[in-house]
This record gives structure tokens, C-alpha cells and sequence, in this order.
């Protein structure tokens, strides 16, 4: 319950509930409609022109209630909130010391040693000129003992987080399964039955909700099976204990073209492959009389057409198409992303081949190195780098704000440093980054598809079925398509 309070106060509270319930900003945006810049200045108490109703509205969202203080009642409340200030302040000193780990594991390791070092200097100076207490003392030595790896680990989460991960785990080994369809399920009902309260609030939530910008209760969960793999308890219990006897994941190892890139892939198939005319958009298809038009004046008939266009664009281009379908697939979704490449002029900024961010504090929610993929994706004396950053399909950011907010964010998490020059950047926009697997997309999607094939129209690959699936997926199913044909 929210009282009458200080400005500043109330503030305070509106940001404490937040991160409670595990909202971001832009889910609490959502869930409220107030804007994300609002909740942003309310949070920081730099809009003092709020008006009643907006606050009203995001203590709705929040499920809190506005009352009347009672007279008499403000000394216990005054101590409450200085309870409260207590907690969180301990809270942010936790959460400083995980942003210094992650500095310490996504660091090269003569830079992390010396920060290391520079620390272990600073509790000699404590000690020398006698600042602080021999018990908070010695507890600083312990946690600066050893190597940087385990200096990592020991700084990194809060025992209290550790411990919330691992029950919530076990939890759900013993829970009753819920018995929904995965295309019934939400994303979030599946974070909370597999992986616990602990894992969905400390970072699958954050990161997910960062990622897909929408709220995890409009996202079905039939996409995460091979994506998102459920650890063991063993592998949880080594996670913890910072035991790494296993490679995790769907992709803990990969092969990578030595040279040219990842386009290396696509290009090896063009020997095989005749009469590729390049720069043509396709814009019209008549799919009753089976004649494609392109920009360029071009008309081709076909017997069968293939597509690997995102299913909305291949249907608005359809001219033909029942209303139903054309107004099913304009309701299909997809979050974009900003893909913003940088080259820096320092060798190694960092070791790693990529790294994720659910931190709020950090506009994108993944960094990669292709420098570290082959030592060809770089100039020599410099790294490369893609950072990653979702948004909605209609907001546009300018390509310089955005890479001033990624210089930013990288040099909070140690990945840059101030002196850093940027040698080169460029932003790309992608519109169908992701696709959005909502119960609109379960419910139309296969009716699409199976209107399309019925006139001699092949939809495929991760657009063109509007799935979540990588690379070798889309050539299995060329090669599959293929094979089909030949064989009618």
C-alpha cells in the first residue's frame, strides 16, 4: 500500500515494486500504458509534473493501492522507509559488485588481473590508515583471494540469489506438470515450470522481456524446446559451485568459415545453382493464373514458386488471396533489431565470442566478437564487434544516438574503455528479426501456409515459415522441398 509521502519517496516505492515482480520498464509501459520515458522519469523523481491519474494507473499495474496517511502515523512510517532505503541500498551494493564480475569474466585477463590488484591495494589502504573495521577488512581479503576466476565467482551473485535459483529449480522437479499445450502455454509459464521463480526473476525474465519487447504472457512457448534446453539438478548444483565439467546449451561449440565470413555458407551453393538474377524485387503474384511480376518489368509464369520472404510480404504481394488470409497474416508480429557493427582500434577487447546482457542498465541484450570467430573478420591492431539492440518495428532510433547509447553501455560493462577509438560503425535495421510465436501466430499461420501451397506457392526458411530456426534448418528444408518436387 502506497501512503501520502514525499515525492522522492514515492519514487522510490514505484521502483522497488517494479523490480519485485520482475517488470522492466517497457513491460510495465506495457501492462499500464504509460509511456517507458515516464516510468523512466518518475523512477529517477524527475517528473514532478505527474498527474494523479498516471500514478493511479501504474499502482494498478503494479497492484498497489493509494490511501490516506492516518494521523500519527508517520514516525513508524519514516521508519519503514528507512528500512526499506537500508534493503535496497545493500541490494544495489550486491548488484555493483555482480556488474564488477562481469567486468572480471568479460575483461582480457592482464586488464582484469590488474583491476584485481588495484582492489587488494585499496583494503591495504584500509588496513594501513585504519578506515574501516578489522572484520569488514578481512571479509575483503577473502573475497579478493586467489585467481581472477574465483575472485569472479565469489563476487558474482548474491548467496541470496544462488540459494532463490536453487530452490525454485528443485521446485519444479516436483511440481505437477500443468498439462497445457506448448501452443497454450506462455513463455513465462514455461520459465516459471522449468526453470523456477529464481531463474525467471534474475535473468530469464529481464532478459527475454529485453529481447522480445512485449509482455513473456503474449509469447507461447512451442519454439523453446531446442532453443532453451532444461538443465539437470546436477548441472544446476555445478552452475552454483562454479563447476564446469559440461559444455551447456544448443550451441556451446560451432564450426565457422575461416574466411569470408558466414556468407562463405550460402555461397558454396551457387556452382550448383543456374540463371540467378539478382536485384529484382518481386511485387506482384497472381496465383490463380501462376505469374510472378517483378520491379523490373520482368512477368514469369511458374508451375511452382518457392519463397523465402517473411509469410507478410509474400501475402500482400498476392493479389489474389482470400480476405481471411490477408487479414491473418497482416496480424503475424515479429520484434526487429538495430545490428550495430563497430570496429575498434584495440586488439582484444574482450575474449569471449559473445556475451549476453538482461541488465536494464545496458541498452542491448547481446555483444559479439567476430574477431574471435576467425582472426579474418578483423583488421590487424583492431577488434570487431556486433551489438545487438530490439525495438519495436515502428520506432526508429538515429543510427548515431544509437551507437553514442552502445559506446556507453560497453564501457559500463568494462568492455571499452573511454580512450577507445571507433574506427568504423554501421547500424543495420532488421525489420523481421524475430519472430513473435503469440496464439495469433498458432491459430493462422498453418491456414496460411496451406492456402499458399494449394496454389502452387512454397513457403520455407525461418521467414518463410515464420518460425524460429537457423541456418542448417532452412537448408534441411530446401533440400527436403527439393526432393518433393523432383519426385511429383
Amino acid at each position: 500500500m502506497l501512503y501520502h509521502m514525499r515525492y522522492r519517496e514515492l519514487c522510490f516505492q514505484l521502483r522497488t515494486a517494479r523490480h519485485e515482480r520482475a517488470l522492466s520498464q517497457a513491460a510495465l509501459a506495457t501492462r499500464s500504458g504509460i509511456s517507458r520515458v515516464t516510468i523512466a522519469r518518475l523512477e529517477t523523481g524527475s517528473a514532478h509534473d505527474t498527474r494523479m491519474s498516471t500514478l493511479s494507473r501504474l499502482c494498478d499495474a503494479l497492484g498497489l493501492e493509494i490511501a490516506t496517511l492516518p494521523a500519527g502515523a508517520r514516525p513508524a512510517l519514516e521508519m519503514l522507509l528507512a528500512r526499506e532505503r537500508e534493503r535496497v541500498r545493500r541490494l544495489d551494493r550486491r548488484l555493483g559488485h555482480a556488474v564488477l564480475a562481469a567486468r572480471l569474466v568479460t575483461a582480457r585477463r592482464k586488464r582484469a588481473n590488474a583491476v584485481v590488484a588495484r582492489a587488494r591495494a585499496v583494503v591495504d589502504r584500509w588496513e594501513r590508515e585504519r578506515l574501516c573495521s578489522s572484520h569488514y577488512i578481512s571479509r575483503w581479503r577473502a573475497l579478493l583471494a586467489g585467481p581472477v576466476d574465483r575472485v569472479a565467482r565469489t563476487l558474482g551473485l548474491p548467496p541470496e540469489v544462488v540459494r532463490e535459483c536453487l530452490l525454485g529449480f528443485v521446485a519444479t522437479l516436483t511440481a505437477p506438470p500443468s498439462g497445457l499445450k506448448p501452443e497454450d502455454r506462455s513463455f513465462k509459464q514455461w520459465i516459471l515450470e522449468s526453470l523456477g521463480e529464481g531463474f525467471a526473476r534474475h535473468f530469464m525474465v529481464p532478459f527475454n522481456e529485453k529481447l522480445w519487447q512485449v509482455s513473456l504472457e503474449e509469447l507461447t512457448s512451442d519454439w523453446v524446446s531446442w532453443l532453451v534446453p532444461k538443465p539437470s539438478l546436477k548441472d544446476v548444483v555445478n552452475g552454483a559451485l562454479g563447476i564446469k565439467d559440461k559444455a551447456f546449451g544448443y550451441n556451446p561449440s560451432f564450426l565457422y568459415p575461416a574466411q569470408g565470413g558466414i556468407s562463405a555458407l550460402p555461397n558454396a551453393f551457387l556452382p550448383g545453382v543456374k540463371d540467378i538474377v539478382y536485384g529484382s524485387e518481386l511485387v506482384e503474384v497472381d496465383s490463380g493464373r501462376r505469374r510472378a511480376v517483378f520491379q523490373d518489368g520482368r512477368t514469369e509464369c511458374y508451375d511452382t514458386l518457392v519463397s523465402t520472404m517473411p509469410v507478410p510480404e509474400l501475402v500482400r504481394r498476392c493479389t489474389d488471396l482470400p480476405p481471411a488470409i490477408r487479414e491473418a497474416a497482416e496480424g503475424l508480429r515479429c520484434v526487429s533489431v538495430y545490428n550495430i557493427n563497430l570496429g575498434v582500434a584495440r586488439e582484444r577487447v574482450s575474449d569471449k565470442h559473445w556475451i549476453y546482457f538482461p541488465e536494464h542498465e545496458y541498452p542491448f541484450y547481446r555483444a559479439g566478437f567476430p574477431m574471435n570467430f576467425s582472426p579474418a573478420l578483423g583488421r590487424p591492431g583492431c577488434s570487431s564487434l556486433y551489438v545487438e539492440i530490439s525495438h519495436q518495428p515502428d520506432v526508429v532510433t538515429p543510427p548515431a544516438e544509437l551507437v553514442a547509447q552502445v559506446r556507453a553501455g560497453l564501457e559500463r560493462a568494462g568492455i571499452f574503455r573511454r580512450n577507445d577509438e571507433i574506427v568504423v560503425a554501421d547500424v543495420k535495421d532488421i525489420r523481421y528479426a524475430y519472430v513473435l510465436f503469440d496464439r495469433h501466430r498458432a491459430r493462422a499461420l498453418p491456414a496460411i501456409l496451406a492456402e499458399l501451397e494449394s496454389r502452387g506457392i512454397h513457403s520455407i526458411g525461418r521467414y518463410g515459415r515464420w518460425e524460429h530456426t537457423s541456418m542448417e534448418d532452412a537448408i534441411a528444408q530446401g533440400r527436403q522441398l527439393a526432393g518433393k518436387l523432383r519426385a511429383v
